[in-house]
């Protein structure tokens, strides 16, 4: 069995002034460093097959400091900024008529107090914002935005770094420690999450009878866990047999 996310009503927990507060905290915990910056970006999109592609899931270090669900965003928070800066992608037609019309940044930039730029060169405005900075975080997926921009500025010619970050840190560094810390609408998220977990157990557990697939199974309590208002924190995993975990 695995754990449940559970997204509480909005109008239990100020969302907004949380999201605010983590990225203040954020440019402070930075200030050690200083001058320093902090590079997160959006998950990646999956491909199952050509344009096919799987659910979108958001990087979780994004989604903790904005609450947004918007694909393709670059998150810079810095102590040389006043303010934090998103880069978006332009607004594609062509994706709004297939898929429906994005996520608004432009009011997720203003509900954050963060200055909004869209690009579709999105490194040159972030390496332009970093002049001056002495030492960047950035995730360290291989396949992230924020990755690829880091990697850009490691690897930069000697004549070209001058004025680039010359210092690097994986961007757990400074979020690990803000994320071990639970806040009291948290805490309450987490036992309601763990309520939730044990009564998709206790309803799906007769339904495991033999001859039914794990795969099966594991359906059963994905939608038990939906009908809830939740989503897996990871794929749920379902083994029995010799060859099973234990």
């Amino acid at each position: 069995m695995d754990t449940v996310t559970w997204i509480p009503r909005a109008e239990t927990l100020d969302l907004t002034a949380r999201h605010r507060q983590r990225l203040a905290t954020v440019r402070r915990e930075l200030g050690a460093e200083r001058p320093a910056a902090l590079l997160i970006g959006s998950a990646p999109p999956r491909y199952r097959s050509g344009h096919s592609r799987y659910r979108f899931r958001q990087s979780s270090d994004l989604f903790y400091l904005t609450g947004s669900n918007a694909e393709g965003l670059i998150l810079l928070v810095s102590t040389e900024l006043k303010r934090p800066l998103l880069v978006a992608p332009p607004v594609d037609p062509v994706m709004v008529v297939w898929e429906g019309a994005p996520e608004d940044v432009e009011a997720l930039a203003g509900r954050l107090g963060c200055d909004l730029v869209r690009a579709a060169r999105p490194d040159e405005e972030i390496l332009r914002r970093l002049h001056g900075t002495e030492t960047l975080f950035f995730e360290t997926a291989s396949d992230s935005a924020a990755y690829r921009i880091g990697r850009e500025v490691l690897e930069a010619p000697a004549d070209r770094r001058l004025a680039l970050p010359q210092r690097f840190g994986n961007a757990d560094l400074v979020l690990a420690p803000l994320r071990l810390r639970k806040d009291a609408d948290e805490v309450r998220a987490i036992r309601r999450a763990a309520k939730i977990a044990a009564e998709v157990l206790e309803e799906c557990l007769p339904l495991l009878v033999p001859g039914i697939r794990e795969f099966q199974f594991m359906e059963m309590m994905n939608a038990a866990m939906r009908v809830r208002g939740c989503e897996p924190s990871f794929d749920t995993i379902v083994a029995s047999g010799a060859s099973a975990a234990t």
